[in-house]
């Protein structure tokens, strides 16, 4: 949503009479503002969003970084993977999907990253 202006007064140089118009500085900002919006696609669509869209979407970008992160350290890691996400803040009610795989278990998917619960333990997939 770009910002409009209607009838703002704006002095002429020599302090003269009250102009009709929009000033040139606030024309210039409006003017950039139209050629980068379409180039910022995220920012453009985050601008409607409510607080809990915000908070629904931080959650699951940290759970996605946190599955992301465990892949990377898993041969490092000495605790249980839950251990493991549940102390950094992973929140297993948030995901984006679900998947079935070859072998038939449930793959909860948090965007491109996914796990299964197989006997009350967190396995990457």
């Amino acid at each position: 949503m770009i910002p409009t202006f209607h009838g703002t007064k704006v002095t002429g140089k020599g302090g003269g009479a009250p102009q009709e118009g929009i000033c040139k500085l606030t024309r210039t900002l409006l003017d950039a503002f139209e050629l980068l919006a379409p180039m910022s696609f995220t920012n453009e669509q985050q601008m409607g969003w409510s607080r809990p869209t915000w908070k629904v979407r931080r959650t699951l970008e940290r759970n996605r970084a946190l599955l992301k992160a465990l892949r990377s350290k898993s041969d490092k890691v000495e605790e249980e993977a839950n251990a493991w996400l549940v102390r950094r803040g992973f929140d297993f009610d948030y995901h984006t999907h679900l998947m079935t795989s070859k072998e038939g278990k449930v793959v909860v998917m948090c965007f491109d990253e996914g796990y299964t619960i197989d006997k009350g333990t967190v396995k990457l997939q």
